[in-house]
């Protein structure tokens, strides 16, 4: 009976030596923030949720063009392709210079996208 307790003090130990081993070896991370609802939460994570929120307040649809430059360009601000061609109205004004209010900005019957792609 001695010889069953002591295997399982034994083990025991060994669990308890192999987990003050591992928090040595894998330190709980000290680069955490506590979140509102109590989780951590990673300082860059925080500041790139901040950043976002900031955008959004000039950039409705987060589409990299603002709400003031969709109202001159005739875009929706609430919707980041407004013609629903696959491309962003960003990227068609500033990258692939079609017309971010039609599908098929040349009327070919190809739709942007499948012509700039």
């Amino acid at each position: 009976m001695l010889k069953y307790i002591l295997l399982i003090v034994g083990a025991c130990g060994a669990v308890a030596l192999g987990v003050f081993a591992a928090s040595k070896i894998f330190p709980p991370a000290t680069n955490v923030v506590p979140s509102e609802a109590g989780a951590p939460v990673d300082p860059d994570h925080a500041q790139f949720a901040a950043d976002l929120k900031a955008r959004a307040a000039t950039d409705a649809d987060l589409d990299g063009l603002s709400d003031a430059q969709e109202k001159q360009l005739g875009t929706d601000p609430n919707k980041s392709d407004t013609d629903g061609d696959g491309l962003l109205d960003r990227q068609e004004v500033n990258i692939f210079k079609t017309d971010p209010t039609k599908a098929d900005s040349d009327g070919d019957g190809v739709k942007d996208i499948d012509e700039v792609l």
